[in-house]
């Protein structure tokens, strides 16, 4: 009889049919595959069986193109390659700067408020980073802040930025950055508004508040040598070439008003125009003070002086008060009149305050006024000051009236015919 096998052993014990005596030639098998990284040899190993050695270089193959295995997956926004030179706002970002070539420009930082010149170039105080605030920085150039601090959404597999979106985080952490970059800045000395000033070498600015005139260089509103010259609605800008001397014709005009002192005041008048148009850039400016009974022609001569200046170029405050004046002069050097500033009761110190201001003005000092927090607010001004009044008010000292130009005018004949006062005419004058 036949020997039977032994069915007491269970199958799983026997292997014996995984033994295959054929060589393994793995090279030909795996043509093309990569290599499994050599095992470490520890004292005696057991080599690979031939099955287990197959399904280790399986594991560790190349991926086939066209393979149908899905994609791997996008990058993470970081290692994505920014819009333009410079990356975005939280990589490589200059000292100073939001990014290379922001539009943006940080100025610097004050307490908890941040100062940033904005894409129109003006300034503008940020006590709160929130959205709307950054995107009213950037206003028309709003995509590139899209672009620089994108933000990413998921669609489907992929990672992608999100259209007209901006990661709020990353812009203000930037934006703070920057301003702390620049360190401490204080507006009151450092920044320049419309009118005339003078640069270190000597040099005249003048600012019509969309461009800046720098000598014979004619830029847009910017920094120069440490200061900065904000953007501001503009005023009328300087002739070039007149067609002729205007000073000839204004003194004719001005002599037409019963002035007290007819052959001087004319040209008195004549001078206060220059001082005016140039406050900022003198070293010190007198104040004028037009008196007269009524009837005398006071109103008029303030509407010559506003057609002069033309539109904006001068400060006509209806507001005749010390706070209100400064609100309005702000940060420029605009010369002031201020029309009917006639003594109060005398209690009021109103009329008081605006001398002081006056004086403090003559030599560009230093004005200082209160505030509901009482952090205070403060200022140096350098208008010149133009007054009418039928009285002047009796509360000056020795130092207010060392100051002033009296022009004193006199009642009109009742045979006086108006002089004629067109608009356009006068502006070209002025300019």
């Amino acid at each position: 009889m036949t020997d039977q096998p032994n069915t007491d052993t269970p199958a799983a014990t026997d292997d014996s049919w995984l033994k295959d005596d054929v060589p393994f030639d793995r090279d030909k098998v795996l043509a093309g595959s990569r290599k499994s990284p050599a095992r470490p040899t520890v004292g005696t190993v057991t080599p690979l069986r031939p099955l287990d050695r197959l399904g280790d270089d399986l594991d560790n193959a190349p991926i086939a193109a066209g393979s149908g295995n899905p994609p791997p997956p996008p990058p993470p926004p970081e290692s994505l390659p920014p819009a333009e030179p410079g990356g975005r706002g939280s990589r490589d970002r200059p000292r100073g700067e939001i990014w290379a070539g922001c539009p943006i420009k940080p100025l610097g930082v004050n307490g908890g408020t941040y100062y940033y010149l904005d894409v129109h170039s003006q300034m503008r105080p940020v006590a709160k980073h929130d959205a709307q605030t950054i995107m009213t920085l950037f206003g028309n150039q709003m995509g590139k802040l899209c672009w620089q601090f994108p933000k990413w959404v998921k669609a489907g597999e992929d990672m992608v930025r999100k259209a007209d979106h901006f990661d709020h985080q990353l812009a203000t952490v930037a934006m703070i950055q920057a301003c702390s970059d620049k360190g401490l800045f204080n507006p009151d000395g450092a920044v320049r508004g419309l009118g005339a000033w003078v640069d270190d070498d000597g040099q005249l600015i003048y600012h019509t508040g969309n461009a800046l005139f720098v000598g014979d260089d004619q830029r847009e509103p910017s920094a120069h040598m440490g200061k900065i010259y904000p953007a501001y609605p503009p005023i009328p800008h300087p002739a070039l070439a007149p067609k002729s001397n205007p000073a000839e014709a204004m003194l004719d005009v001005f002599g037409t008003w019963n002035w007290e002192r007819p052959d001087i005041d004319p040209t008195i008048c004549l001078g206060m125009i220059g001082v005016q148009m140039f406050g900022g850039a003198l070293e010190w400016r007198p104040t004028f003070w037009n008196t007269g009974s009524q009837s005398t022609g006071k109103s008029s001569f303030q509407t010559l002086l506003k057609h002069i200046h033309g539109p904006g170029g001068l400060i006509q405050s209806t507001d005749t008060t010390k706070s209100g004046i400064t609100s309005q002069i702000g940060h420029s050097a605009l010369p002031v009149a201020v029309d009917e500033l006639e003594p109060g009761d005398e209690h009021s110190g109103k009329e008081k305050a605006i001398i002081d201001l006056a004086r403090i003005a003559s030599s560009g000092g230093m004005w200082f006024r209160g505030t509901a927090d009482q952090r205070g607010v403060s200022g140096n001004v350098y208008s010149t000051m133009f007054f009418s009044s039928i009285l002047i008010p009796g509360s000056m000292n020795t130092a207010d009236v060392s100051r002033l130009v009296i022009l004193s005018l006199l009642k009109l004949p009742d045979d006086a015919v108006a002089p004629k006062i067109k608009p356009e005419t006068w502006r070209n004058r002025g300019a």
